[in-house]
């Protein structure tokens, strides 16, 4: 897609983070409800892509 190293490293750190506290059980699981590392990402991926588009 083009995204930014920066952009593809935050995103694999939301992921990771998400990963490591979804493994404790039930504060996980609390964790994973608020948290929603995928929301964040695409999230992140959209802002990239549209000021790369705009940009244009």
């Amino acid at each position: 897609m083009g995204a930014d190293h920066q952009i593809l490293q935050r995103m694999l750190g939301n992921v990771a983070v998400e990963a490591l506290v979804g493994r404790v059980p039930l504060a996980g699981d609390l964790f994973d409800t608020v948290f929603k590392a995928d929301l964040r990402n695409i999230g992140m991926m959209e802002k990239a892509l549209a000021s790369r588009l705009g940009s244009q």
